[in-house]
């Protein structure tokens, strides 16, 4: 997720950069950083998370990566006309959706466990003959 979000930053910073120059930079950096953030937040909630309350660590996890960006991104804007005029929520939009597919993906994993190895033909007749 680090090497994609740092990625990000570089083709999002390019992009701004090219109206916007170090500004550009600075909001493509400030974007990926809270989605970042809050996916990282997101998985730690959702592998912590107990299989009986798996639900409440799933909702906190959407909570975390959805309204941290956000509320981050709104009110750096509103602070910062800077990183507004720079394009920070169009930045922040794009980080996010490209996060939340990575996320995704790897809480998906986390909620399948692991895998069992399947039976050697040789254990599976050994249990046949055993019924």
């Amino acid at each position: 997720m680090t090497v994609a979000d740092a990625a990000l930053v570089l083709i999002v910073g390019a992009i701004l950069s090219r109206e916007h120059g170090t500004a550009g930079w600075m909001a493509a950096l400030v974007a990926a950083c809270l989605c970042w953030v809050g996916s990282i937040i997101a998985l730690v909630l959702a592998a912590v998370s107990p299989t009986t309350a798996a639900v409440h660590g799933m909702l906190l996890g959407i909570f975390a990566r959805t309204g941290l960006p956000l509320a981050g991104g709104l009110a750096l804007s509103l602070q910062s006309s800077m990183l507004a005029e720079a394009g920070l929520m169009p930045a922040l939009l794009a980080c996010y959706l490209v996060t939340l597919l990575i996320e995704t993906g790897l809480s998906l994993g986390l909620v399948a466990g692991p895998k069992q190895p399947p039976l050697s033909p040789r254990a599976s007749g050994q249990a046949a003959a055993r019924s």
